[in-house]
């Protein structure tokens, strides 16, 4: 069980002794005021005074019902936060192309976004399918797994972008083996499709290889070209934000093509259908195509809020205050009828106070845990992360989501989408974290350059287990280069950046690991503010202190924006060099010197 306001049961500790404490003495002074009268002993039997044993009774009620109450302020949940969604259904993953390319101008408002609209417009068309998302450039991603929950697709397309790629080049082979071994590994009993979005330039695999994967595995490959033959220049814009127009390595303009063959010749050799997108309509071959595949039982988590349950405390509140106003006072033998008719009256008179007392309190109950709404900055998921209970945190981080839907701003989704990812990071996953840091970077300007920073430590993290590093190491520097231009006064992100380059020329030119068991190891704390809603209280690396820090701990010197810029650019061109002479693991280069 979880609570979204953990203040409420602090207070319980302070509100249940004072109210002991005030019905205590209220009860002396009503003795002490009686003993004016006379002795109590004669009072007693004379008249309906309640016993002792009645006051304790009381006591006990009302301080029960308090802390109930209290508890139900604190809106504890428990149970599932996930629905199992069932379908017959077939299974369409959608393949995204992020690469340089994809920026120009020859779609509206740009190939990317044209690519999203056509992969929402075909998911909206196949309802009962299972969807997941692939993204690739360079090399490729695994995004989503296959679900039945289309508004996940939606929140991943919708988020995706270039700088979630360590490299802007194309490669449809890296693209198409992900796709299939990802479609394989799903274990689906419909037909498995591959759904390509992309202007179909290959310029880092072969297209061979990708129509092997896909026929291998019995992968139907379906194909929606973006963009024109005609072409058009590809905007690029540099580390100080002007727009200009990527060029070649000789400084020639480059003009992007719609490889319509290439795409062809993948539906063609995989039993799928290409077509042009040129609005919803132009995809309704391939849905018609896909609708016809042969259709097998699914059933995948969706996300959903955990219930509340703050009914249950609140309802054993009211029960305690009803039996409380139900004891009355006690009927002694002897008693004149007139004083029956007295206090039959007094007592009826204040049970009925108390039971209005207690619709309003009930009806005011609910509509303060209603304005509570989600878990806020000051408690809920945020303060289960600062208490290190981060697999607890990250659920309330995911709850929030779901229970926001569509209706959630593009700052609230990447803030959340942060959230998640440290929570992922702290307990390992650190795969799992880059996808939510990627989601994370179409928020402010604060939250991308903290999430690009983190983005780079988890890189740095999954590359220090891999047999081959580089990939890792290039998509962390790519980041800490993000982290920098957001916020070139980020020394971390300087420190980190320096490490990340050093330690992929280590690994280029096999000098051992060296500054690699450095960054392996780190000198402090791995992330930025650990809950983006309370940054100053976060576990944020000091000066010196980020991934990979000197032993010493000593603060690294702040550098000024145009520094930080003419560094970037600096390493830019290191960077396409050293990609050019090494490529990628597993990239076969066919065009030399493209890396778009």
């Amino acid at each position: 069980m979880t609570f979204d306001h953990p203040v409420w049961l602090i207070a319980i500790i302070l509100a249940v002794p004072a109210l002991l404490h005030l019905l205590r003495t209220a009860d002396r002074r009503r003795s002490a005021a009686l003993a004016r009268f006379g002795e109590l002993a004669v009072l007693r039997r004379s008249s309906p005074l309640p016993s002792r044993r009645w006051h304790i009774t009381r006591r006990v009620l009302l301080a029960i019902a308090c802390a109930a109450l209290l508890v139900a302020m604190a809106r504890p949940r428990s149970g599932s936060g996930e629905q199992t969604l069932h379908a017959a259904s077939h299974d369409v993953l959608f393949v995204l192309d992020l690469s340089r390319s994809m920026q120009a101008r020859d779609a509206q408002p740009s190939r990317l976004d044209a690519a999203k609209q056509a992969a929402l417009a075909i998911a909206r068309r196949l309802p009962d399918d299972r969807v997941g998302l692939v993204i690739f450039g360079g090399s490729a991603f695994l995004q989503l797994p296959l679900t039945l929950d289309h508004s996940a697709l939606a929140r991943f397309v919708d988020q995706a972008a270039a700088n979630q790629i360590p490299s802007v080049s194309t490669n449809l082979e890296a693209a198409a083996d992900v796709a299939a071994s990802s479609l394989v590994r799903s274990g689906g009993q419909g037909a498995r499709v591959a759904v390509f979005l992309t202007d179909g330039e290959d310029v880092a695999g072969k297209l061979e290889g990708a129509i092997g994967a896909l026929k291998h595995d019995g992968i139907h490959g379906y194909a929606v070209g973006i963009g024109t033959t005609a072409g058009a220049r590809i905007p690029d814009a540099d580390s100080a934000g002007v727009v200009r127009y990527h060029r070649d390595r000789l400084g020639n303009e480059v003009v992007s093509h719609l490889e319509e063959q290439n795409l062809r010749d993948i539906a063609r050799e995989t039993g799928g259908v290409y077509a042009h997108w040129s609005g919803d309509a132009s995809v309704m071959p391939i849905v018609a195509g896909i609708a016809q595949l042969a259709t097998g039982a699914a059933e995948s988590q969706a996300r959903a809020a955990i219930p509340d349950r703050f009914q249950w405390p609140l309802a054993l509140a009211i029960l305690v205050l009803v039996f409380e106003s139900a004891l009355g006072l006690p009927r002694r033998a002897g008693r004149a009828m007139r004083w029956r008719r007295r206090l039959a009256g007094g007592v009826g008179a204040r049970a009925g106070a108390r039971a209005r007392v207690m619709v309003l309190l009930t009806a005011g109950l609910f509509a303060a845990i209603g304005a509570q709404g989600e878990p806020g900055e000051h408690g809920g998921p945020g303060a289960l992360y600062h208490a290190g209970r981060f697999r607890e945190a990250y659920d309330g981080f995911r709850a929030r989501l779901q229970a926001l839907g569509p209706r959630a701003s593009a700052d609230e989704r990447a803030t959340l989408s942060y959230d998640m990812g440290n929570a992922l990071y702290r307990m390992g996953r650190f795969q799992d974290a880059m996808n939510a840091y990627r989601l994370s970077l179409g928020g402010s300007r604060q939250v991308r350059a903290r999430a690009s920073f983190n983005l780079g430590n988890a890189y740095m993290k999954y590359a220090a287990g891999q047999t081959d590093r580089k990939p890792g190491l290039r998509a962390a520097i790519t980041a800490f280069e993000d982290a920098l231009v957001a916020d070139p006064h980020d020394a971390d992100a300087k420190w980190n950046l320096e490490l990340a380059v050093r330690t992929l020329a280590s690994e280029n030119d096999r000098f051992g690991t060296g500054l690699a068991h450095k960054a392996e190891g780190g000198g402090g704390n791995l992330t930025k503010a650990g809950y983006a809603g309370q940054p100053q209280t976060g576990a944020g690396a000091s000066p010196g202190g980020g991934f990979g820090s000197s032993q010493s701990g000593e603060s690294v010197k702040q550098i000024t924006e145009s520094q930080a810029r003419r560094e970037l650019d600096a390493i830019q061109k290191a960077q396409v060099m050293s990609q050019n002479s090494n490529p990628i693991s597993g990239e076969h280069s066919t065009t030399p010197g493209k890396d778009w």
